[in-house]
């Protein structure tokens, strides 16, 4: 017997796009812009992502004095890029920095730059990737794109000799674009799948049941209606009808008397509702699974969340103990980010700033700012 496995298709697409110089983030170059717009639109993924990315910021660096001002320019602290890179791969599972050296091969600067705006270079003949290409619209979000503003990037290599030799292919160090950092969950040169990935469906999903509550509201709960007139004199009074009865429904409308003067010739208005089916049960059904779908995925406790759970209170204890199993499964998390910014600092300007890069554990305070 011929056994088969079932057909399942990537969740990613990607192709080569010679002419901008890069590998499409999917077959329209714009997963990461379609991840950021479906998490906004769903509350309960947004809810997910920001606990899951309080909890693997933790509560900072342990060293008291890891407090290194990494980009002069923006103010920007190493607590402050601790934090938007989490946030990166809380929604992401990548993140990037551009640095910049001085002539030693010393990083002088970090900056964080949105992973959502950078796209992997072409791969040469053996498969490595050796360009960063940065745009702020690949998706065009903002209207026409504009090529002018695609930027490639060397690689992130803090060897002393690479650096040298990149900044003269450059025409000098006053030249040299500096490199960009970039960490993908998937590994070294492959896209990453966003965390909310094998749940997106239930992500639009939360968003079209929010809409379809919004619809409801909006049309005062009614069943669809029809209404049956006469012929109109002329498309003016067409068009009144049908802009009185567009705004006689909503909810601030509700219980209002709605006046309509009968045609001429005797004729005057039928309304006539469509039946059908309830659906008030399939819905919330479907919502209730559709939520605790995505609740599963980030392994996120109800009470964390807010969630009722029957027979428990959501009692301090409770709470704490939340805590205590959601600070173990972000281990490896916090780990990535650790080693990370013990790679940078290595090679930072000022040496010694700390030997010790662990992120402490989120702590549950039940009396806050006590």
């Amino acid at each position: 017997m011929k056994a088969t496995v079932a057909e399942v298709q990537s969740r990613l697409c990607v192709r080569p796009n010679k002419q901008a110089g890069i590998q499409n983030y999917d077959i329209d170059n714009a997963y990461p812009q379609r991840i950021r717009n479906a998490i906004k639109s769903s509350g309960r993924t947004t809810q997910c992502v920001n606990i899951y990315s309080r909890f693997i910021r933790g509560g900072g660096f342990k060293d008291p004095f890891f407090k290194v001002l990494v980009n002069e320019k923006k103010r920007l602290t190493v607590d402050k890029l601790h934090r938007r890179l989490v946030f990166d791969y809380a929604r992401f599972k990548g993140f990037a920095m551009h640095l910049n050296y001085n002539m030693l091969g010393k990083i002088v600067s970090i900056d964080h730059v949105p992973f959502e705006e950078l796209r992997l270079g072409l791969e040469d003949d053996f498969g490595v990737v050796s360009k960063i290409v940065h745009h702020p619209d690949w998706a065009r979000e903002t209207g026409s794109f504009k090529k002018e503003l695609i930027t490639g990037f060397d690689v992130y290599n803090p060897d002393p000799e690479a650096i040298l030799s990149q900044a003269e292919a450059a025409g000098g160090f006053h030249k040299y674009k500096g490199q960009m950092f970039w960490w993908s969950a998937n590994g070294l040169w492959k896209y990453p799948e966003a965390s909310c990935d094998p749940v997106l469906e239930d992500v639009v999903a939360d968003d079209e049941s929010k809409q379809f509550r919004l619809n409801n509201i909006s049309t005062n709960f009614l069943s669809p209606t029809m209404f049956e007139v006469d012929e109109f004199e002329d498309d003016n009074d067409e068009k009144d009808f049908k802009k009185a009865i567009e705004e006689f429904q909503g909810a601030r409308k509700a219980g209002k008397i709605f006046l309509s003067q009968k045609l001429k010739g005797g004729g005057g208005v039928d309304v006539k509702k469509m039946e059908v089916q309830s659906m008030d049960g399939l819905f919330e059904k479907t919502e209730n699974a559709t939520r605790e779908s995505i609740r599963s995925n980030y392994m996120m406790l109800p009470v964390l969340l807010g969630d009722l759970v029957a027979g428990k209170l959501g009692t301090a204890q409770e709470i704490k103990d939340a805590y205590t199993f959601t600070n173990s499964i972000v281990v490896d998390d916090k780990m990535i980010m650790e080693e990370t910014f013990s790679d940078l600092f290595v090679h930072w300007t000022q040496e010694n700033v700390t030997t010790d890069y662990t992120v402490t554990p989120l702590q549950y305070d039940a009396q806050p700012g006590n």
